[in-house]
């Protein structure tokens, strides 16, 4: 979406941003995603929370298939590093070097799952 914006390379704590965590990560649908309204209506809109919505879904399922990789009170989510090198290292078109516009490449759900299941347990 050209309105994107590209996120900073700095932390809140100053620190610069390392791989996995680079902005953008990842790249999905953001223009003209039709979803239902209100009286029955469709609508379309554009933007990077239409696009998170992809991301999240695809996360979601991800953590309902691997439920061990799920934060809890008894274990910390020292995964969620290796969740993100999964989903940079899955990305269709994958980008070796971060790019500040195309992040990583393209979401590629199936791919991201298939490379979280080969992961060593965390």
């Amino acid at each position: 979406w050209e309105n994107s914006s590209k996120g900073s390379q700095v932390t809140i704590s100053g620190e610069q941003r390392q791989h996995p965590n680079l902005k953008p990560e990842i790249i999905a649908p953001g223009v003209r995603i039709v979803s239902t309204g209100s009286d029955g209506q469709w609508y379309s809109s554009s933007g990077t929370s239409d696009s998170t919505v992809f991301v999240t879904g695809a996360l979601a399922l991800i953590l309902q298939d691997q439920p061990q990789l799920r934060p809890s009170a008894t274990l910390s989510n020292s995964c969620i590093d290796e969740v993100k090198q999964a989903l940079r290292t899955s990305a269709s078109n994958s980008i070796i070097d971060h790019d500040d516009l195309l992040g990583y490449g393209n979401l590629d759900a199936g791919a991201w799952l298939k490379e979280v299941r080969s992961m060593p347990i965390c």
